[in-house]
């Protein structure tokens, strides 16, 4: 059959010609729309680095001098890292809360990462420099890229040592051990040791991996404003509703949590948060995915057009072969047989265009980098999807020919 579907292609070569002009047009499009969303939906099935489930923010306020209940006192206004302190330990106590972290305002889907540079010897990367405590590994579930667990992470994080997410660590030290080598950045001057290094971790689904440098937060000593500008987080155990712990812990702590001039300002699941940050990279997927969809019908309808077209034109070439004994069915694998053929003649030179547009970094090569898993993937995907249509297109006007009556036909001829 490949051999008569070969003749019959060549013997119509013009009209084909145009039919697998469109159909690499067709391709070539559909093609850059597959790889967009192939892109987003690796790079969403690649691990966060950290977990966001039961974990809460808690903001804190400061009391100005026209408050009727400020409190003037020096030590709860100029050195309020104590009053801090105590919050921290009251949070802790809860009998709900399992971990406390706290962190130079570093919220993950919110953002709030210092910007910078880290060195080693003559080598420089851009970085986000985040300023924690010890316990924000443990409430956020962060490991170490050797396998270390939140726990054992947490107590390597020290005065004088940093703690480097693998892909910063990777382009500072290639492939040697970076644990125990000494860095630079311009929050410490001076050269530190690189504790531990923890996996790679996102901002948020949606991104790419970040080079994180995880640097020891201290606030003794700070004012009562200053530290109100923290965010502490806490990791709870599982709960039904959140929206009910929320009240609840509000409601218990309120009190407890009023020391000086802090107090609890705000509370939020970063559940929530999540949801938040993550609405406008959901609109504008969801927008891609209606225009794939358009352009799939579109192609669909263009093509069960052309199709219906070839059959019709056919009819008496059609009629002549069920005469001479053609069944229908062998016809009708004819048909969807030659629309593959064509297809397949009009996809090749789309893929030359495809991989010239991924080298070129057209195609967005950020978080996934163009290479030839993506250009396989994309590929094997975009012929399946465009065989599939072509099929469909072309079965309808196929069974219609399969119905056609050869002395009718003839005699229209």
């Amino acid at each position: 059959m490949m051999r008569q579907i070969w003749i019959q292609i060549r013997n119509g070569w013009k009209s084909n010609l145009w039919l697998m002009g469109g159909l690499f047009l067709i391709a070539a499009t559909l093609w850059y729309a597959v790889d967009f969303v192939y892109a987003t939906a690796v790079n969403q099935k690649k691990s966060l680095g950290f977990e966001w489930e039961n974990v809460y923010y808690l903001q804190l306020g400061c009391l100005t001098p026209e408050s009727p209940s400020f409190v003037t006192d020096n030590d709860h206004t100029i050195r309020g890292s104590a009053d801090f302190e105590t919050i921290l330990e009251r949070v802790g106590n809860h009998p709900a809360v399992e971990y406390v972290g706290v962190s130079d305002f570093c919220i993950p889907y919110i953002g709030g990462s210092r910007g910078g540079t880290v060195i080693c010897d003559s080598v420089a990367v851009a970085s986000h420099h985040r300023l924690v405590t010890p316990g924000y590994f443990d409430v956020f579930g962060i490991r170490g890229a050797s396998g270390e667990s939140s726990r054992e992470l947490s107590g390597k994080l020290q005065w004088g040592k940093v703690i480097l997410t693998s892909r910063l660590a990777e382009e500072l030290f290639g492939g040697q051990t970076a644990v125990g080598k000494l860095v630079e950045n311009q929050y410490q001057p001076s050269c530190k040791e690189v504790a531990a290094v923890c996996e790679n971790q996102k901002f948020n689904e949606y991104g790419g991996y970040r080079n994180y440098v995880y640097i020891p937060l201290r606030y003794d000593g700070l004012s009562a404003w200053e530290v109100a500008e923290h965010a502490i987080f806490i990791r709870t155990k599982p709960r039904d509703d959140e929206t009910d712990f929320i009240q609840h812990f509000r409601r218990e702590m309120a009190t407890q949590l009023k020391v000086g001039n802090l107090y609890l300002q705000n509370m939020r699941s970063l559940a929530d948060m999540r949801k938040d940050g993550l609405s406008d990279h959901r609109s504008n997927l969801y927008t891609q995915l209606s225009i794939l969809v358009f352009v799939l019908l579109n192609i669909f309808i263009a093509l069960l057009g052309t199709f219906w077209i070839r059959v019709q034109q056919r009819r008496a070439e059609i009629g002549v072969r069920i005469t001479f004994g053609s069944t229908r069915h062998r016809i009708c694998r004819m048909l969807i047989g030659e629309g593959i053929f064509l297809l397949t003649l009009g996809y090749l030179p789309a893929l030359i265009v495809g991989l010239n547009l991924g080298v070129a970094e057209v195609v967005s090569c950020f978080p996934v980098p163009f290479g030839p898993v993506r250009f396989a993937g994309v590929s094997l995907i975009t012929y399946a999807i465009l065989v599939l249509i072509t099929v469909s297109a072309i079965l309808f006007p196929a069974r219609q020919a399969m119905r056609l009556q050869p002395a009718e036909v003839l005699h229209e001829e």
